[in-house]
């Protein structure tokens, strides 16, 4: 991954270190704060059934020099397809996976199940803040 601070004038490479990033194939979806430019996340989004347990959202304080997994046993058997930051929150983002939506924020030390309204297995595949009606908007297999 890169990033560049000066409208792509140049580039800095941002990729996650191995010991958190084993799975060097597997692409990115990408979330930065609508508060704060040093904050930015990963999830890693699989597209080939690649177990990647332990290793599927990171998070930057400093526009990617370093990373921190955040990343929870709640995670695993998820197969992450999205990720979005909730501006206004302490710090919040969505996780969508191929079965559910889950939600974190700064005071969280887990992922939590974000289901309000949804079918119990709700297969997402991108989601969108929808500021003005204070709605998560999700794109499934079945409708938006």
């Amino acid at each position: 991954m890169f990033r560049s601070s000066n409208g792509g004038s140049t580039w800095a490479e941002i990729t996650p270190a191995s010991n958190l990033n084993p799975y060097n194939a597997i692409p990115y979806a990408v979330t930065a704060s609508g508060v704060n430019e040093n904050i930015v996340f990963i999830a890693r989004t699989p597209h080939y059934g690649e177990a990647v347990d332990g290793y599927k959202v990171l998070k930057s304080t400093n526009q990617g020099a370093s990373w921190q997994n955040i990343t929870t046993n709640t995670l695993n058997g998820e197969y992450a397809r999205s990720i979005i930051n909730h501006r206004g929150s302490n710090g919040g983002v969505y996780l969508s996976t191929t079965r559910a939506v889950y939600y974190r924020d700064d005071s969280m030390n887990d992922w939590e199940l974000y289901n309000s309204n949804l079918p119990l297995a709700t297969p997402s595949l991108k989601l969108q803040m929808d500021y003005r009606g204070g709605n998560v908007v999700n794109a499934s297999a079945r409708s938006v």
